[in-house]
């Protein structure tokens, strides 16, 4: 489920903090100057050197402050897990989160990105119970819900996959925190392969109408469409009408794996459908 993954994370765009960036009156210059050292040392591998940082910041002559300089913390973590440092990401996620205080909104990413580590490193109990703890804090957060259902969906645990998948359409199209109300195609074409795997076909045929609709290029959608096509061809009792259904299977299934190689099942039924229209092919020459 690469294609749809989830971006890691909602701070993902901020920076490691300069020393020009900071509100005035609020921290002072010698903190703004242990945090810009902070983010240097572990940017540049000095880890003992970064922990040393760290104590000095969340000292109780701080504690004031505390909440503050986590947040100033997290970009610094989430910089590590990027560069695949993820047992340092990991020791940063966990230690700001003792400093965070009562901002729930900071608490659920921070779960989240706790989450996504544990996940790289192939722990996907452990990554479950740290999304579950972040949908504590904020219940429709969107990047967890999305991880959450993918994973059940990889587990083909598909009701709660599809319980997850539909929380995050119901919030977009509900909140009025967001602009333009939208349907993320890429969670509409996992609805769209986990119909599939449900044999609810033409839900899973909508769904995926849907997803093209949005964003033409979602290849797991053209793959599940493709995929569905060549079910449905093989109910047509008239030879034409099936022919004319394998090849629009076949267009689909083709754009998908020329932009999604890594999409095996569409490689699989591509193949099927080739075998199926040569057959037709040496039924007329005959």
């Amino acid at each position: 489920m690469k294609e749809e993954q989830a971006i890691m994370l909602a701070e993902k765009k901020k920076k490691i903090p300069s020393m020009n960036n900071y509100p005035k009156n609020i921290l002072s210059s010698h903190t703004k100057q242990q945090i810009y050292m902070c983010g240097l040392h572990f940017e540049q591998g000095r880890v003992k050197d970064g922990r040393k940082e760290l104590q000095a910041l969340f000292s109780p002559h701080s504690k004031h402050l505390h909440n503050l300089i986590a947040d100033d913390i997290f970009p610094i973590a989430i910089q590590q897990h990027q560069s695949g440092k993820i047992h340092t990401a990991l020791e940063l996620y966990h230690y700001i989160l003792k400093y965070v205080g009562n901002n729930t909104g900071t608490k659920a990413n921070i779960y989240a990105n706790i989450g996504l580590a544990e996940r790289d490193y192939g722990n996907k109990d452990r990554a479950m119970k740290f999304w579950k703890k972040g949908l504590e804090f904020d219940p429709y957060h969107g990047n967890i819900l999305r991880m959450t259902g993918q994973m059940y969906h990889e587990m083909q645990y598909l009701t709660s996959a599809r319980e997850a998948y539909l929380k995050v359409l119901n919030y977009e199209l509900e909140s009025d925190k967001l602009e333009h109300k939208q349907s993320d195609p890429g969670i509409l074409g996992n609805l769209c392969d986990l119909e599939r795997q449900l044999n609810n076909v033409n839900l899973a045929h909508d769904y995926c109408l849907q997803a093209l609709a949005i964003n033409p290029h979602t290849h797991r959608a053209k793959s599940s469409l493709g995929t569905i096509l060549l079910q449905k061809s093989k109910l047509l009792p008239k030879h034409r009408e099936r022919k004319e259904l394998l090849r629009k299977a076949k267009k689909y299934l083709g754009e998908a794996i020329t932009h999604a190689p890594h999409l095996t099942t569409a490689w699989t039924n591509y193949g099927l459908i080739l075998e199926e229209l040569e057959e037709f092919d040496t039924a007329l020459k005959s």
